[in-house]
């Protein structure tokens, strides 16, 4: 399933419930997780490079980042965001989501 973010504003990125995959439910709070968009070709969109997520206080795994609202998309144009969690000894988890540039209208 794609997801979309809005052109020109700044956008949320979320990761929710980071669990160890040996112990479902034994959820990560303190791993280094980062998002990086790419263009359709595979190249990091300036200012869009290893943007930290932070952990989101009190909840279950959760980290949130955020993308500037000054990096240069193309509206309707596919991009892919790579989000990366390193939990240390417990592992690494990597992610590929699929992401549409939207204009926002009224």
């Amino acid at each position: 399933m794609s997801e979309f973010i809005y052109n020109q504003n700044t956008n949320n990125c979320e990761l929710k419930g980071l669990d160890d995959a040996a112990a479902p439910g034994a959820y990560l709070n303190a791993a280094t997780v980062t998002v990086t968009l790419k263009d359709e070709a595979g190249n990091a969109v300036t200012g869009a490079e290893n943007v930290t997520m932070d952990y989101v206080s009190g909840s279950n795994g959760e980290y949130l980042g955020k993308l500037p609202h000054t990096i240069a998309l193309v509206d309707n144009d596919q991009y892919i965001a790579e989000v990366t969690a390193d939990a240390g000894a417990v592992g690494t988890g990597f992610w590929e989501v699929p992401v549409t540039v939207l204009k926002r209208y009224g």
